[in-house]
C-alpha cells in the first residue's frame, strides 16, 4: 500500500500543480476559461467520487473499482499530453479526470480494508503514515514536474504522469483482495439512513477545506508581491511545509491512542485559524516560515485523522466514509477559487488570511455541532 499511495502521489504531484501554466502558456486560453477547466474537473470529480464512494462499497473486490478509475486517469493524462483543442481538453478532463478523481479515497479505503481484515491494530497510525507517505511525495514532485516541463515540455509530464498510472494499476492487479477472490456475489449492506449530525461534520470540514484552500492560493502572491521574495523561496516553504507533515502525521495518531479523535481533530481546526493569523502578521521570512510549520501541524492533524474521524461514522462502507472526507475537501477547492477572486479586489493578500482564520473558527463551531460519541448512522431494518 505505501507504493500505491506513493506513486499516485507522485503522478498528481508532478502534473496537476501545473495545470493553470498549462492552460495559459501551451494553450494560449485566458486565465479564466484555465479557471473554468480546474473548476469543472473539480465539480464533476465531486460527483463521480460520490457515485464510486457509493458503489465500491457493495462489490466484493475493491480493485475492480481501482482499475476503471486508473484507466480513466491514464486517458486524462493522454488527453492533456497530445489534444490542444480547449474544448476537447474541458469535455474529456470533466469526464476521465473526474472519474480519476476517486482514486485518493478508493486507495486509502482499499488500505483500511485490509489493516481490519488482516486484523491489525492502531489503524489511526498506519492511515497517518500512508498520508504522510502521500505528502512526501509531495516534496519531490512539483520540482521533478517543474524540471521535466522546462526541458522537455508539458506533453511529456502528463506523458510520464499516465505512465505512473500504469505503473499503479499493475501495483494494484497484485494487491491482496480483501473479500477474496472466490466470491462473486456483491456485498449486501443494508440502506442507509444519515443522522442529521453528519452534515455539521461535512460542512466542517468542506468550510476548513475552502480557507485552506484561499490560502493556498493567496500564498505564492503573498511571498512574490507582497514581501518581494523569489520563487526558489516559495518552494522552500512549500517542500518545508510538506516534509514536516510526514512525522507530525505519525505522531499526531500515536496521540490518538491517548486523546480522543474529536479534541485532536478539533485542535486541528484552530491550528489552521493560528495560521492565518500569523500569515496576516508575518513581517519577515522568519514569520513566513512559523506560520507554515503551524500549517504543517493544522495538515497533519485534519488530513490524517479527519479521514479516519470520517470513516469511523459509517462502519463497513470504507469507501463512502473516505469519499465522505475527500468531497468535503473537493467542495471548498471549488469554492476557493470563487471566493478569493471577488475578496482580492476588495482587500490585500494580507487581509486575506484574516477572512481564512474567522472560516477556520466557524468550521471549529460546526464540528462542534456535529459531535456524537456514537456512529453518526443509522441502519435501516
Amino acid at each position: 500500500m505505501s507504493a500505491m499511495v506513493f506513486i499516485y502521489g507522485a503522478c498528481v504531484s508532478i502534473s496537476w500543480p501545473f495545470i493553470a501554466l498549462f492552460g495559459v502558456n501551451e494553450l494560449g486560453i485566458s486565465s479564466s476559461a484555465t479557471a473554468v477547466l480546474i473548476s469543472a474537473v473539480a465539480i464533476s470529480g465531486l460527483a463521480f467520487s460520490h457515485i464510486i464512494g457509493i458503489y465500491s462499497d457493495k462489490i466484493h473486490d475493491r480493485r475492480k473499482a481501482l482499475w476503471v478509475i486508473l484507466a480513466c486517469s491514464i486517458i486524462g493524462c493522454l488527453v492533456l499530453a497530445f489534444v490542444r483543442n480547449y474544448i476537447i481538453i474541458l469535455l474529456c478532463c470533466c469526464t476521465f479526470l473526474g472519474v480519476g478523481a476517486a482514486s485518493f479515497a478508493q486507495l486509502f479505503a482499499l488500505a483500511r480494508e485490509q489493516f481490519e481484515h488482516d486484523g491489525l491494530g492502531e489503524i489511526d497510525i498506519r492511515n497517518n503514515t500512508l498520508r504522510g507517505i502521500f505528502s512526501l511525495s509531495w516534496v519531490f514532485g512539483p520540482a521533478i514536474g517543474a524540471f521535466v516541463i522546462s526541458t522537455l515540455g508539458y506533453a511529456e509530464v502528463f506523458v510520464i504522469a499516465a505512465l505512473g498510472y500504469v505503473v499503479l494499476s499493475v501495483f494494484v492487479l497484485f494487491a491482496k483482495p480483501v473479500h477474496g477472490e472466490s466470491s462473486a456475489e456483491p456485498k449486501k449492506l443494508d440502506n442507509i439512513r444519515y443522522d442529521t449530525k453528519i452534515y455539521f461534520n461535512l460542512v466542517a470540514f468542506s468550510i476548513v477545506s475552502l480557507a485552506l484552500n484561499i490560502g493556498t492560493i493567496c500564498l505564492p502572491l503573498l511571498v512574490n508581491k507582497t514581501h518581494q521574495l523569489s520563487e526558489k523561496i516559495l518552494g522552500l516553504l512549500m517542500g518545508a511545509t510538506a516534509f514536516l507533515e510526514i512525522p507530525l502525521m505519525v505522531g499526531t495518531a500515536i496521540l490518538a491512542k491517548k486523546i480522543e479523535k474529536f479534541w485532536l481533530v478539533l485542535f486541528g481546526f484552530l491550528f489552521f485559524s493560528v495560521y492565518g493569523v500569523l500569515l496576516y502578521g508575518a513581517q519577515n521570512l522568519t514569520g513566513l516560515f512559523v506560520a507554515q510549520a503551524v500549517c504543517a501541524v493544522g495538515v497533519a492533524i485534519i488530513m490524517g485523522l479527519g479521514m479516519s474521524y470520517c470513516q469511523e461514522l459509517l462502519p463497513g462502507r470504507a469507501g463512502e466514509g473516505t469519499t465522505l472526507f475527500t468531497n468535503a475537501s473537493l467542495a471548498g477547492s471549488v469554492a476557493s477559487g470563487m471566493v478569493f477572486a471577488i475578496a482580492v479586489t476588495f482587500i490585500s493578500y494580507q487581509q486575506i488570511y484574516l477572512i481564512s482564520a474567522f472560516l477556520c473558527l466557524l468550521s471549529s463551531g460546526f464540528f462542534v455541532l456535529g459531535r456524537k460519541k456514537e456512529t453518526l448512522v443509522d441502519l435501516a431494518t
